[in-house]
């Protein structure tokens, strides 16, 4: 594959040769704000979602999902996955009738209501498509509220464990 460079200002830019596992581009999305979800199906979580227009069939998508901060309410879990048009990618394989997601995080009572842990995930999808693609970053709440970037708490004092926190989501087109 091919990626135009530039040579800096006022030099004219050129092309030059992308090496299989090279990155051809990035889509991010930052999040420093909070967020809460009840929903005990599947479900977009907030505007944790990206599109992006592969340049080659065969190239792959590098997702990552980052969360600075995650926690629930009691003994509960959250299932995550990441979706491709709807349809999750990067899951369990089919196993009786188990769930299949890409990931989880525990409720707060496993420590206290004082403490949220960071949770991360990585993918790398073949979509075999040049057409602009959307994927979304979904969960799945066994029962009570998750919340992203804070603890249960989230007193407003200095301790720590009431900090606020910030989470990302990344999509990366990988040369083939």
């Amino acid at each position: 594959g091919q990626l135009l460079t530039t040579g800096g200002s006022g030099a004219n830019p050129s092309w030059t040769t992308v090496d299989s596992g090279g990155v051809i581009q990035t889509k991010f999305y930052n999040f420093s704000g909070t967020l809460a979800a009840t929903n005990s199906s599947w479900g977009d979580l907030g505007s944790f979602s990206l599109s992006i227009t592969p340049t080659s069939a065969s190239n792959k998508i590098l997702l990552w999902a980052a969360f600075g901060s995650v926690t629930g309410d009691g003994n509960n879990t959250t299932a995550f996955r990441f979706t491709r048009g709807g349809t999750g990618v990067g899951i369990g394989d089919a196993n009786g009738s188990r769930e299949r997601a890409g990931w989880r995080a525990i409720g707060a009572s496993y420590s206290s209501d004082n403490h949220a842990y960071p949770a991360s995930h990585v993918y790398v999808d073949s979509p075999s498509s040049t057409s602009a693609i959307t994927y979304k970053i979904q969960n799945r709440v066994e029962s009570g509220t998750l919340r992203i970037n804070r603890a249960n708490s989230y007193s407003n004092d200095s301790e720590t464990y009431n900090g606020s926190y910030h989470s990302t989501f990344i999509a990366q087109e990988i040369k083939a």
